[in-house]
């Protein structure tokens, strides 16, 4: 693998520009340079995230220094530097005959502190068996809590690197963000939600843009996927731990393999996001958007072009994972009317929201690898085209704003916002405090509806609105067997269907009355007090927080702090999704085993 590895680098110096041209060799230079600063700078900050978080640290941090040492020598010198200091530490290690603490059973640890055979005051031996003590430990957990942990570090750690001043704007707009907002950006930017309470373009620098954006990769790609994508590509299969991490981030339903479906997942992120961002290139350049990085004083003609490619990979990364978050002060306000801008971004999150498992679903079926679609991957595809394009002629026909557009426009807005609140990824090319109350109240139930499992999305999910429409017309057809699409849907999955939107409407609920209690919208200046936001705005805010949507009526930049709190913690558990985070908090461990049914218990019945 590392010779293959040194050979894509020399191909890679070979490269060069279509034409001999100083100033577009000096552009080609440049991007190819910031291609690979942003992939190693990547793959270097998920590997410091899995030192602290479980994940295989100890290969993907090498492997970000080699991909950056294609173009930085710093980067190759400190990652040989690196590969010799943990060569020398795993050769000290076996000249101790160490054991291998970390695969023996639990029952064969001993339980004075010791590695079997070994001399107490030995600090490697009593470093190693304490590691192998973690390993054993760590086991024990049961995968819903491992993701909570590893989302909560991804959020402390990416709290600490917008914390740094290097990561802040000079200036009057930056280099002041207060300790909560910058833990409000890192959990929007993880949960990929989109919402923020400062301007992040004003108030971050480009080293504080690359930390928001490797958080919104990390959080749209899941906990675990990249390392478990290493792990594939080093060795031939995934333990059965891993394999059950995948399945627990994922969803999966019956006849899907875990590893295949990993490395599936990271293929086909990459090659979307980068198609996204060449098609997003043309489109910003054909918009003219470094012409207003230069009126605006960016610089010269190459910064210009520099601008515009950053503009092109964080809005095709944001876009893709469905975070909705931007570099433009306005969203996507400006082009309202720009049908390439609209296309690809719709496109990149409709890719996003619909889910890996379709995507791997529709390649296997392509190739031949499945005879048809599966049960899964229908109602997804169904329910998703029924959602976006039936709000999409809601809001065409009733809201009075909308109404009053150009046809063009009309159409082209009506698409959007639809289409925003259903997958979850939080752009908007129109104000949406402009919007009516009805089309706020319709745009609340496509954001609680959300995306699709196994997707960048969040909300409630197609397929369990689909299994409680399939109850309820069961229910109502008085059938005892509930049928979708012609198929008989487990009950198992039933439960988890309504566990999941009970626990949904729950937090929903608790989240808009806190908002109500803590929130005023502010005076004038130099007038005292405030008075309530209104109810639909509050509860929009909630529900766009919870589904990791990132819409707003203009709530969010005038939260309080007790505001604040509450909406970090609705995107948390959004991102987990209200019943994982239940799961997290309250379900049983790894080594346990849920209660026992009773089928001797008498059957009580209960007027409902």
């Amino acid at each position: 693998m590392l010779s293959r590895l040194r050979g894509w680098r020399r191909w890679w110096r070979r490269l060069r520009p279509l034409g001999d041209a100083p100033a577009g060799r000096e552009v080609w230079l440049a991007t190819r340079r910031l291609v690979v600063a942003l992939i190693g700078a990547t793959i270097v900050g998920l590997g410091l995230v899995m030192v602290v978080a479980p994940g295989p640290a100890l290969i993907v941090v090498p492997l970000g220094l080699f991909v950056l040492g294609f173009e930085f020598v710093w980067a190759l010198r400190l990652q040989r530097r690196l590969v010799a200091t943990a060569a020398g530490a795993a050769d000290a290690a076996r000249r101790w005959r160490l054991p291998r603490i970390s695969g023996t059973p639990d029952a064969e640890i001993p339980r004075n502190g010791r590695p079997p055979d070994r001399p107490p005051l030995r600090s490697v031996p009593t470093m190693r068996y304490a590691t192998g003590r973690l390993l054993v430990a760590g086991r024990r957990v049961s995968p819903v809590k491992v993701l909570f942990l590893g989302y909560l570090s991804y959020v402390l750690l990416g709290w600490g690197l917008l914390c740094i001043p290097a990561a802040q704007a000079p200036g009057p707009d930056g280099g002041g963000v207060g300790v909560l907002d910058n833990l409000f950006i890192a959990t929007s930017a993880m949960s990929t939600t989109g919402l923020v309470t400062v301007n992040t373009p004003l108030a971050y620098s480009f080293w504080g843009e690359l930390v928001v954006l490797l958080l919104i990769q990390a959080g749209g790609i899941g906990y675990m996927t990249f390392g478990s994508f290493i792990v594939l590509a080093a060795r031939t299969g995934m333990s059965k731990w891993r394999e059950g991490m995948a399945r627990s981030a994922f969803t999966l339903p019956e006849g899907f393999q875990a590893g295949a479906f990993v490395r599936n997942v990271v293929i086909f992120t990459l090659l979307v996001e980068a198609v996204g961002a060449a098609l997003l290139f043309w489109a910003f350049s054909a918009a003219g958007v470094g012409e207003r990085a230069i009126a605006g004083g960016i610089g010269a003609s190459g910064v210009g072009v520099a601008h515009v490619a950053w503009q092109s990979i964080f809005h095709s990364v944001s876009a893709f994972c469905t975070a909705g978050f931007s570099l433009f002060p306005d969203s996507l306000e400006a082009y309202p009317t720009n049908p390439w801008i609209n296309g690809i971004i719709s496109a990149l999150a409709l890719f996003g929201a619909i889910g890996f498992i379709v995507m791997s679903d529709v390649f296997w079926r392509a190739t031949g690898r499945r005879p048809h679609l599966t049960f899964t991957t229908r109602i997804i595809l169904v329910f998703t085209g029924w959602i976006v394009v039936g709000g999409a002629v809601l809001l065409f026909i009733a809201d009075p704003a909308i109404a009053a557009l150009p046809g063009e426009e009309r159409v082209l807005v009506a698409w959007f916002q639809s289409m925003t609140a259903a997958t979850t990824v939080g752009f908007n090319t129109y104000p949406i405090g402009r919007l009516g109350q009805a089309t706020v109240l319709l745009m609340v139930l496509l954001m609680v509806i959300g995306a699709s499992p196994s997707g960048t999305g969040g909300g409630l999910k197609s397929t369990s609105l689909s299994a409680i429409i399939a109850t309820l017309k069961s229910t109502i057809r008085g059938r005892h067997t509930v049928t979708f699409f012609g198929a008989r849907i487990p009950l198992d999955r039933l439960h988890t269907a309504f566990a999941a939107l009970a626990m949904y409407a729950s937090v929903l609920l608790i989240g808009g009355y806190l908002l109500l209690l803590t929130e005023t919208r502010p005076l004038a200046a130099g007038a005292l007090g405030g008075t309530p936001w209104a109810f639909e705005d509050l509860l929009f805010e909630a529900a766009s927080a919870l589904g990791t949507v990132g819409l707003s009526r203009g709530v969010t930049g005038d939260l309080t702090d007790l505001g604040k709190l509450v909406v970090i913690a609705l995107m948390f558990i959004g991102r987990l999704s209200p019943l994982t985070f239940g799961l997290a908090l309250f379900g049983p461990g790894a080594g346990d085993h849920p209660a026992p049914d009773a089928p001797e218990a008498a059957v009580a019945d209960v007027a409902v």
